[in-house]
């Protein structure tokens, strides 16, 4: 207690002295100052939100925040009730040898019902990671927003408004009509090499045929095309197939390039088998058919009779020929 005081004694305050002119004068000033700014540089923002332009700047982002959930609660329960229907679909009108699908004779599937199947499948690998984000903690709140930056990539088509779709389906019609073309640019390069010739000699003869008898593809096994596989071409040319058939992957490895073909083709070959033993009358089912493969005429009856029958003419799914297919109708696109 002694060193406390003595302590204490030892470092008093000063003793008290009356504000001169000057701490009076900067006394006034800082008066003033308040008058004009109520509130410290901390808390402008609280101020603002409490007036009325921080009440409609908090309604506007609010109506904001509101659409962005709903239009995901609206998409979710459209590509939820899409996911149903594509597994009755799959469940009891379809089965799968592989190749081709085989429907039972009961059964009513159509090439409709096949590419619904396909496309919510597409559209379920799109969503995954946005739904993956969502559910990760602090992440989740970015996901949404980060999602509506990119649609194209992060979103089904269930949550695209009809401006987004039809953009779209414009650009990838534009880009892979550009890579078919860079494909047909590709094979005239590289004309002498071995694969590249039977493929070359194969679709000149299937551009003769086209014009005249499309009931004998006999040649099509003699030709040796048909002993040829995927994994004969070369990684350049795999690329180019890859790209135009509107695949891409995250990584361009051939390997897994060719995979993703060699699905795409199988789905493209057992469309083939049920647009032709069930049948489409429709022209615009059939343009659309064929703009699935690729081909853009004007003669849509005639170039989808060709494409069925040289599809259907083979036991086996012609991967080569068939991913080459689309380069017969290159040069009469605008036909």
């Amino acid at each position: 207690m002694l060193r406390l005081f003595i302590l204490s004694s030892r470092y008093s305050a000063p003793p008290f002295s009356p504000p001169t002119q000057l701490t009076c004068i900067s006394l006034t000033r800082l008066r003033q100052t308040q008058k004009s700014f109520p509130y410290p540089p901390s808390l402008s923002l609280y101020s603002t939100l409490g007036s009325k332009q921080g009440e409609g700047y908090l309604k506007t982002r609010w109506k904001y925040i509101v659409t962005v959930v709903k239009s995901f609660v609206q998409g979710m329960k459209l590509l939820i009730k899409d996911v149903k229907e594509a597994r009755r679909l799959r469940r009891n009108g379809l089965k799968l040898d592989g190749t081709r699908p085989r429907p039972p004779p009961e059964s009513t599937i159509t090439w409709e019902d096949l590419r619904f199947i396909d496309k919510t499948v597409s559209d379920l690998k799109r969503v995954f990671p946005t739904i993956a984000l969502f559910w990760i903690p602090l992440v989740g709140y970015v996901a949404p927003f980060l999602a509506l930056a990119f649609p194209k990539y992060l979103l089904s088509s269930h949550f695209w408004s009809a401006d987004q779709r039809k953009e779209f389906e414009e650009k990838n019609k534009v880009m892979r009509k550009d890579n078919t073309k860079r494909l047909k640019e590709y094979l005239l390069e590289n004309k002498n090499d071995g694969p590249v010739k039977i493929i070359a000699d194969c679709l000149d003869k299937v551009k003769q045929q086209k014009e005249k008898d499309i009931s004998d593809w006999n040649w099509v096994s003699e030709s040796g095309i048909m002993s040829m596989d995927l994994s004969s071409l070369s990684s350049q040319h795999i690329n180019c197939l890859s790209h135009s058939w509107g695949i891409k992957t995250l990584l361009p490895f051939p390997f897994w390039q060719r995979r993703r073909l060699v699905k795409r083709l199988n789905y493209i070959y057992g469309c083939d088998y049920l647009l032709q033993s069930r049948g489409i009358n429709d022209r615009g089912r059939k343009r659309e058919a064929l703009m699935e493969r690729g081909v853009s005429v004007k003669n849509v009856d005639r170039a989808l009779d060709v494409w069925l029958s040289l599809s259907n003419s083979q036991e086996n799914c012609p991967y080569v020929l068939l991913s080459h297919a689309p380069l017969v109708w290159v040069e009469h696109s605008n036909n």
